[in-house]
């Protein structure tokens, strides 16, 4: 997963109401506040209660001030228990977010509004690949190939199927030690009980088959996720 506190940028163009709506703790719509996030398999959910935990949480919510709503954190389970024993850095790191595109949830059934997203990515000349014929890793692979540090390309549209739509990009950073690397991240983009909810989550690239097993991870989240929340379509 990312070595760093990505932000994914996702434009939706989606219209929704803008009648205040009921407030939960951290600025949350009521509606959003009820949604069960649970950690990915091998990671534990950070919390408000633990001073290192805080720290992350305050920091992402500013850099996703304006855009996106911040449900919850989740970090590699061994690396959370050191950083709060100060023996450690939280590294291995994703979030789910909610984007800010209204104070009312959507309205219409889950699969109708995750068509309607991938037809935007369909106009912009992104539209879903097909994973077995390798379509995806060379969309990969030639992003990684051209991106600059402190750049981050679009993968486009992943993946799209009635429970979700899956994302992507590349991003180029220096390290502490002056080398280059690239990070890939996957967002997955679901639909709870009208809400858009991602989760985000990433590797270091390298090579065939990175985008491949995020997205076979972020398949496996989200159907944790709509488990997670039965109730709602």
């Amino acid at each position: 997963m990312v070595r760093t506190l990505l932000v994914a940028a996702i434009a939706l163009a989606m219209t929704a109401c803008a009648a205040p709506a009921p407030k939960t703790p951290h600025g949350l719509p009521a509606g959003l506040g009820g949604i069960v996030t649970p950690a990915p398999e091998g990671t534990c959910t950070l919390s408000d209660r633990n001073p290192v935990d805080l720290q992350a949480l305050i920091l992402q919510r500013q850099l996703n001030a304006g855009s996106n709503h911040v449900l919850s954190m989740f970090a590699d389970c061994g690396e959370l228990q050191a950083a709060r024993a100060g023996n450690g850095e939280l590294f291995d790191i994703g979030t789910y977010l909610a984007p800010m595109i209204g104070s009312r949830p959507l309205a219409g059934p889950r699969a109708e509004i995750l068509a309607a997203l991938a037809g935007e990515f369909d106009r912009n000349g992104q539209a879903a690949m097909d994973s077995a014929t390798g379509d995806v890793q060379r969309r990969a692979d030639r992003a990684a190939m051209g991106v600059e540090i402190g750049e981050a390309e679009s993968l486009g549209l992943l993946r799209h199927d009635d429970e979700a739509l899956y994302t992507g990009l590349v991003q180029g950073i220096s390290t502490d030690t002056g080398d280059t690397v690239v990070l890939a991240t996957v967002i997955a983009l679901t639909v709870i009980d009208g809400w858009i909810v991602s989760i985000n989550t990433g590797d270091f690239y390298d090579g065939p088959g990175t985008v491949d097993t995020l997205l076979a991870d972020q398949r496996r989240n989200v159907r944790r996720l709509l488990a997670a929340n039965p109730a709602v379509y």
